[in-house]
């Protein structure tokens, strides 16, 4: 055998690594997921259809010391829509079909209070990163805005919408390029909870975006990780209930010692995965925001800590 010549087996091994280390055999899979499925939903219960626990829910209590007990339960009892499945709700509350659902409703009545900051009466509202409708639900059962749109780059989340919510929702697939197929100066509320905690690439490109549709008169709710989310993880390193410290430890174990220095005074990218379109942690320092973010849109207000440890940008057309 000439020595120059390659074995059948080491063409194995190269193409297994290949095949290991390849774009996706469906391109569509690294700009967006699960663009092919199909497997059916397997729902809970709506939450007007389940009592049992709420008096013991510490953040239905909460909620009720904000709006009463009788405020809450008409607005329990205005959303007869199923529960997602935990496996359909993006890490929010697993175990709890009723902390899931109150989670949106208390980001929708944050989303609607800010509103009210500036007299705004919706008539359109769009939630980037909808997943299967957490918040854009609540916007459904509780106000009559007649158009309510979602996109999402996962498929089945969208075609969760698409099944189970009415057709004031306006369900939109898209994938991790920036464009989206909604008018120019038409939406007077835009929300993005934890997007771009996520976008490695285009940020620029998705602000443009989302200031395009903005109405001149607009409002968007954006949540980031910033230096107080930052700080907010120096004491959850030994806690693996935490999936960002846990998730970035994965990524840099290094992040153990750095976490103790002040968050760099740019943009962070902490990639977890190389292929996808979902693959990154991404920090904002203030100054970035405002010196990045500022050339889009009028930053009105920073809420540390506002959702969860994410920090919430109120911002304006500029």
């Amino acid at each position: 055998m000439n020595p120059n010549e390659i074995t059948r087996e080491e063409v194995q091994q190269l193409l297994a690594t290949y095949q290991r280390n390849a774009r996706p055999i469906s391109w569509e899979e690294d700009i967006s997921r699960n663009t092919l499925d199909a497997k059916p939903f397997e729902n809970r219960l709506s939450i007007q259809s389940q009592h049992e626990g709420f008096a013991f829910s510490s953040q239905f209590q909460q909620l009720e010391k904000l709006l009463g007990f009788e405020q809450l339960m008409d607005m329990v009892n205005r959303d007869p829509f199923p529960i997602p499945s935990p496996e359909d709700r993006e890490g929010y509350s697993p175990d709890s079909d009723l902390n899931y659902w109150l989670s949106g409703l208390e980001d929708f009545l944050k989303v609607r209070k800010a509103a009210d900051w500036f007299s705004l009466k919706p008539r359109t509202v769009f939630d980037f990163g909808c997943a299967s409708g957490r918040i854009v639900r609540h916007f459904v059962a509780q106000t009559d805005i007649p158009a309510i749109w979602g996109s999402d780059i996962n498929a089945r989340h969208i075609r969760w919408l698409t099944e189970f919510l009415p057709d004031r929702v306006k369900p939109v697939f898209n994938h991790a390029l920036p464009t989206l197929p909604i008018r120019d100066n038409s939406v007077d509320v835009i929300m993005a909870f934890s997007v771009f905690t996520h976008i490695d690439t285009f940020e620029t490109c998705w602000l443009a975006e989302l200031s395009r549709i903005l109405h001149n008169d607009g409002m968007a709710y954006i949540t980031v990780h910033d230096e107080s989310t930052w700080e907010l993880l120096r004491d959850q390193i030994d806690n693996p209930a935490n999936r960002l410290m846990q998730s970035l430890l994965k990524i840099d174990p290094k992040i153990a010692t750095t976490i103790h220095e002040p968050l760099a005074d740019t943009r962070s990218v902490y990639r977890f995965a190389s292929a996808g379109p979902y693959r990154a942690q991404v920090f904002h320092s203030r100054n970035y925001l405002h010196k990045v973010w500022g050339r889009y849109f009028r930053i009105e207000e920073i809420i540390p800590a506002y959702h969860n440890r994410q920090t919430v940008l109120v911002l304006r057309n500029r």
